[in-house]
C-alpha cells in the first residue's frame, strides 16, 4: 500500500466513524479557546494536520489553541486565571493548583454537565476516579486523566558477566550483594578494577527514590504505607532505616558506584554503554538504545532485565507510574462549560481511534501486538498527545504499546521490563488522592528534605542516627500535619 493510498484508506475511514459517530453538530461550529502544555515535539504546526483533523472531524469542534512548555506551567496558567483571560478550558495544573482555584470560586462545576452530556466519557473511568475526583462540596471540577500503569525502568544486570563469574540471576537481597562482590573481585568484563562500577542507580541524585526497586523488598514501596490500620510514611519506619543502611554497606565496600551523588539518568547511561556497570537500575528506552549501540560496535555485551530482590521476610515489589494526570478544568468566566464536556465526552466515545487510527491504515495486528504502519502512524496521529482533553490510564495503556512497537527492539525493551517485574508492580495507595491540599503544600520541602539526608548517609556523610533526626525534622515541618491529612483521606475511602 503506498503512502497516498494509506492517506486515503485513513480518511475513508474517518468518515466512516464519523457518519456513525452520534456527535451532535450545531449549523456553525463552537470553538473552544484552550490553554495547553507542549509535552513534546509536534509533527504539524499547532491547529494544523492529520490528527487535528481527525479531532475536529470526530468531536464537532474547532480550537483556538495557546500553549506552554513544561517550565512554564505554574507560572502561565496563574496569570491566565488572575486575569480572567477568556479560555473555555486550561490543562495542565496540578491538584493543589485546581484547588486553590476552586476554594477562590474561579472554577466552573462540571457535575451537571456531565450528568447530561458526559455518558461516554463517565464509561471511561472507574467509581474509584470519580469519587477522587468529586471534591467535598458534592461536585467535580475537572475531567479526569489518570497517567497510565507502566513501569519505565527496573533492575538490569550484565548476563554475560554473571555467565563469567558461574553465578545465576539474583533474587534474594543477600544475593545480590554475593553477585556484586563477584564483578568487584573478579572483573568480568576486564574492564579494570579502577573502571568497574558493580551497581550504579540515578534513585538519589534525581529525586527518584519512589520508584527504586529495592524498597520492594523492605516493604516500604510507597512513601505512605499501612500499618495496623493506619497510614504511616516509611520515613518514620525502621524498615526505612534499614533500606539506607543497606545502599550505605554497599558504598562503604565498593559495590555502589562512587560517583552515586551525581549520577542522573544520562550519566547513568553513558556508563551502562561504555560496558563498565554489572548492575543498573535502568530505564527500558535507554536499553533499547544501549542493545543498538552495542550491536553496531560489534561487542557481544548481555544486557537484561531481572525480578525486583526479595527480602529477607518475602517481600519484593515496584511502584508502577499511575497517578492523576493532567486535568482539564473550566474557567468559571467560560459560557461553554456544556460545549467542553460535549467535546471530551465525543473523544472519550471515539478513544481508541483518536489516539492510534483505523486498523489497516494506521496500525495492523502482527503476533497479537498491534504494530504501527510507519510512516503514516506518526503522520496520523503523531501529535494527538498535545490535543486530547481525556487521558483514560487503563484504556491508553494497550493503545500506547502501539507506540513503543514502532521499533522492534525498542518493544522487545519494554516487554522484557514488565515481564521481569509481572506479579510485583502495584499501584500508590495515593495515586488518586487528589484532595490532599496540605502534603501538596509541604511535599517539595519535606521530600528535598528526606533526598538530602539519604544520600549524605549513604555516602557516609553523616551517621546512620541522622536518620532519626530526619524523621523528627520531617514531623516538625509538615509531616505531622501531612500523617493527619493522609489518615482523613484513607478513612474516608473506606
Amino acid at each position: 500500500m503506498t503512502h497516498i493510498t494509506k492517506r486515503i484508506v485513513s480518511l475513508g475511514l474517518a468518515l466512516m466513524l464519523l457518519l456513525t459517530a452520534s456527535v451532535a453538530f450545531a449549523e456553525d461550529t463552537v470553538t473552544l479557546k484552550a490553554l495547553l502544555p507542549l509535552g513534546g515535539v509536534l509533527v504539524d504546526e499547532i491547529g494544523t494536520g492529520p490528527s487535528y483533523e481527525a479531532l475536529k472531524e470526530i468531536t464537532g469542534y474547532e480550537l483556538d489553541i495557546s500553549s506552554f512548555t513544561p517550565d512554564q506551567g505554574v507560572t502561565t496558567i496563574n496569570m491566565a486565571m488572575a486575569s480572567r483571560e477568556d479560555y473555555d478550558y486550561i490543562r495542565g495544573a496540578s491538584a493543589d493548583m485546581l484547588l486553590n482555584y476552586v476554594e477562590n470560586g474561579a472554577v466552573a462545576p462540571l457535575t451537571e454537565s456531565i450528568e447530561k452530556y458526559g455518558q461516554d466519557l463517565k464509561a471511561l473511568f472507574s467509581e474509584d476516579v470519580w469519587k477522587a475526583f468529586t471534591l467535598d462540596d458534592g461536585n467535580i471540577y475537572a475531567i479526569p486523566s489518570v497517567t497510565n500503569p507502566r513501569i519505565w525502568n527496573t533492575m538490569t544486570i550484565r548476563t554475560d558477566w554473571l555467565e563469567a563469574v558461574g553465578m545465576d540471576v539474583p533474587k534474594t537481597l543477600d544475593e545480590f550483594v554475593e553477585v556484586l562482590r563477584a564483578f568487584k573481585e573478579k572483573d568480568p568484563g576486564n574492564v579494570g578494577a579502577d573502571n568497574i562500577i558493580p551497581f550504579t542507580t540515578s534513585v538519589f541524585s534525581a529525586n527518584a527514590i519512589d520508584y527504586d526497586p529495592f524498597l520492594g523488598a523492605f516493604n516500604i514501596t510507597y512513601p505512605w504505607n499501612i500499618r495496623d490500620g493506619k497510614m504511616v510514611h516509611r520515613v518514620e519506619l525502621p524498615e526505612f532505616k534499614e533500606y539506607v543502611k543497606f545502599y550505605r554497606d554497599l558504598f562503604a565496600e565498593g559495590l555502589l558506584d562512587a560517583d552515586i551523588a551525581v549520577v542522573k539518568d544520562d550519566t547513568l547511561q553513558e556508563k551502562v554503554n561504555r560496558g563498565v556497570v554489572g548492575l543498573a537500575r535502568y530505564n527500558y528506552y535507554y536499553a533499547y538504545l544501549t542493545w543498538e549501540m552495542w550491536e553496531q560496535s560489534g561487542l557481544d555485551y548481555q544486557l537484561n532485565f531481572i525480578p525486583c530482590p526479595t527480602g529477607p521476610d518475602g517481600y519484593s515489589g515496584q511502584q508502577v507510574d499511575t497517578a492523576i494526570g493532567t486535568m482539564v478544568f473550566v474557567p468559571a468566566t467560560s459560557d461553554k462549560v456544556d460545549d467542553v464536556v460535549k467535546f471530551a465526552n465525543a473523544f472519550a466515545k471515539n478513544y481508541e481511534y483518536m489516539l492510534i487510527g483505523a486498523e489497516g491504515s494506521e496500525w495492523n495486528w502482527v503476533d497479537g501486538k498491534r504494530v504501527p504502519v510507519l510512516p503514516w502512524f506518526n503522520e496520523a496521529r503523531g501529535d494527538m498527545f498535545f490535543y486530547q482533553p481525556v487521558i483514560s490510564g487503563d484504556i491508553e495503556y494497550e493503545l500506547w504499546l502501539t507506540r513503543v512497537n514502532k521499533v522492534e527492539k525498542q518493544g522487545k525493551a519494554y516487554a522484557d521490563c514488565m515481564a521481569a517485574t509481572e506479579g510485583q508492580t502495584m499501584i500508590n495507595p495515593l495515586a488518586y488522592a487528589m484532595n490532599l491540599p496540605v502534603c501538596a503544600k509541604y511535599s517539595s520541602s519535606l521530600e528535598s528534605m528526606i533526598n538530602e539526608t539519604v544520600l549524605r548517609v549513604v555516602v557516609g556523610d553523616l551517621p546512620l542516627e541522622a536518620l532519626d533526626e530526619l524523621a523528627e525534622n520531617w514531623r516538625a515541618n509538615g509531616g505531622a500535619e501531612c500523617t493527619e491529612e493522609v489518615n482523613a483521606w484513607y478513612e474516608s475511602q473506606k
